[in-house]
């Protein structure tokens, strides 16, 4: 891009001493010069996603083959691929997600006296898997005049394959905050992997570990429930500063 931009075939805007105008942020602009200059100056892993960035916008694909072995952009590359298959359906429900734990941190906020540190847990289904939850379990009383009897669920946590019997969760499982559509995300249990890597390269502390899959005994219905956990910590103010303060 930058060989096209400074081929002639484009008027370049420049100021009154002659340099060129480029509608972007300079500050990592020198690590792009001085790969430009010498190949072998890549920048430091602490701003290699910055400037990888950069490398994206004036399409420089040799450094971004070099900076794409960077522990740090390895990870974001992967990211950024996964989002291609959700597209606009999982930036609207992302932002659903956050929202809905902001909401719930706002709450603690408002009404927490000396904590500094609160937990919130954000509950989410897809719509297939909440009616199965909601329905009626039914079951057979006998097998020779086949009357219907309806009873309560019984839900159980239980492992991937839906076998083993983790522990019991009740007769109703927790309510959801909110309910995904299926024809926005087809996989909810992608949804929740992306979400949770995609929050943790944005600075939020935030884990999907709380999901599981759930069973009931009694109809044998399975389905997931998605949780995903946030930690918030207030920033503490500098002790010094209060201690000049308070004398």
């Amino acid at each position: 891009m930058l060989a096209a931009m400074f081929s002639g075939r484009y008027k370049l805007e420049v100021d009154t001493e002659g340099r060129y105008f480029i509608d972007r942020d300079g500050t990592y602009f020198g690590h792009i010069l001085n790969y430009l200059r010498d190949t072998s100056l890549l920048p430091q892993a602490s701003v290699a996603l910055h400037v990888y960035r950069e490398a994206q916008y004036f399409r420089l694909e040799k450094l971004i083959c070099r900076l794409e072995c960077y522990p740090s952009i390895i990870p974001y590359v992967l990211i950024e691929e996964q989002k291609k298959d959700f597209t606009e359906p999982y930036l609207h429900w992302k932002h659903v997600l956050l929202e809905t734990a902001q909401r719930k941190y706002h709450q603690f906020v408002k009404f927490s006296i000396g904590r500094n540190c609160a937990l919130t847990v954000t509950r989410y289904a897809s719509n297939k898997d909440y009616k199965l939850s909601a329905t009626v379990s039914k079951s057979y009383s006998s097998l020779s005049d086949e009357k219907q009897s309806y009873q309560s669920h019984q839900f159980f946590c239980v492992d991937e394959k839906g076998e083993r019997l983790e522990y019991y969760i009740g007769l109703d499982l927790p309510m959801v905050d909110f309910i995904v559509p299926d024809e926005d995300i087809p996989d909810c249990r992608l949804f929740t992997s992306l979400a949770e890597k995609d929050l943790q390269l944005e600075g939020f502390c935030v884990s999907g570990s709380l999901s599981h899959a759930w069973k009931c005994l009694r109809c044998n219905a399975t389905g997931l429930l998605h949780q995903m956990a946030f930690i918030w910590v207030l920033p503490c103010p500098n002790m010094n500063m209060v201690s000049q303060v308070t004398i």
